[in-house]
């Protein structure tokens, strides 16, 4: 793809998408979707000379070395801009920064803001609506970027519109036609409740949580300071949402079992916890053999399946009052 724009964007959240249809409409160009641990596995297939933008996509310790590698390689015949907004060292950010790239981060608004605000110049006013989803269903939108955006819509239908988009990504469970169809149709000016398919799955979606607040008490374990469950649902953020209200606790801990002996966990906080979830993430991933990273009141961790138990106790350190 030389000479062309590249868009590499997360995957599994209104955030993600947000940013990659951004900054598709204000450069046309070609957008990967991907998740936090599967980035080198498109990074080294971006040709040089192609102009390419990472939006939403946190680094963490297993992955820094290989990203810093392919960032020298593409920025040395094209411009690459890292956008997004989980906390990053200032070792990292300068081994970024010196290997060519411009880096937009700050853990004080989402990817989607950060995004939007990059490109403000080369975007119709309406495309505010893109990152005022991001920010919305991303627990960010107290930030002053967000909040100044936010302002100047009716509030209601942000959160309406933001809340169905959430949840039809959430209900697709990671199907690619799908989620890229949301990119391009946001990309077009398109409202989320016009998007095909997006207020059938949003419904489905919905009698999803209603089963799942019926449940949640049954099978969630409460440890005190936070909540746990194992779940097959594809949002985990959700489910963990789920837990901190059920069982009225700081912080809830969903995993999801992966055929390929790997777990994924969604760790989420209540407003008036004081933890740092994506700090927790990283030390105990990192402690596991895993990856993991995120933002204070969301975070994500990816850990070997043999090692729960040992994350349970690691949890239960981490969160000892």
């Amino acid at each position: 793809m030389p000479g062309r724009i590249v868009c590499i964007s997360h995957s599994k959240d209104v955030d993600g998408l947000s940013s990659a249809a951004l900054v598709k409409m204000a450069t046309n160009a070609i957008v990967h979707l991907t998740d936090y641990g599967e980035i080198l596995s498109i990074l080294p297939k971006v040709k040089q000379g192609s102009d390419v933008y990472i939006c939403d996509l946190g680094m963490n310790e297993a992955i820094a070395k290989g990203f810093v590698k392919e960032v020298r390689r593409l920025s040395s015949k094209g411009k690459v801009v890292y956008i997004d907004h989980h906390p990053l060292s200032d070792s990292l950010r300068k081994e970024i920064s010196n290997a060519g790239a411009k880096v937009v981060n700050s853990p004080r608004e989402c990817a989607g803001v950060h995004t939007y605000w990059h490109l403000k110049k080369k975007l119709p006013r309406r495309a505010t609506l893109l990152a005022c989803y991001a920010a919305v269903t991303d627990y960010m939108d107290h930030g002053p970027i967000a909040r100044e955006l936010i302002g100047g819509f009716d509030r209601q239908f942000v959160l309406m519109e933001s809340t169905m988009l959430a949840y039809a990504i959430s209900y697709s469970g990671g199907n690619q036609d799908f989620l890229m169809k949301i990119v391009d149709s946001l990309a077009e000016l398109k409202a989320p409740h016009q998007i095909e398919g997006v207020v059938e799955f949003a419904q489905r979606q919905a009698e999803n949580v209603s089963r799942m607040l019926q449940l949640i008490g049954k099978v969630g374990k409460n440890y005190k300071t936070f909540a746990y469950t194992e779940s097959k649902e594809y949002s985990l953020g959700l489910v963990a949402n789920l837990l901190i209200g059920e069982f009225q606790v700081p912080v809830g801990v969903a995993l999801r079992k992966e055929p390929n002996n790997f777990s994924e966990v969604s760790m989420r906080g209540h407003y008036n916890d004081k933890h740092h979830l994506g700090e927790i993430a990283r030390r105990v991933a990192k402690k596991l053999g895993g990856a993991g990273g995120g933002h204070a009141k969301a975070s994500g961790i990816r850990i070997p399946t043999p090692k729960i138990p040992e994350f349970l106790e690691l949890l239960k350190q981490e969160f000892t009052p």
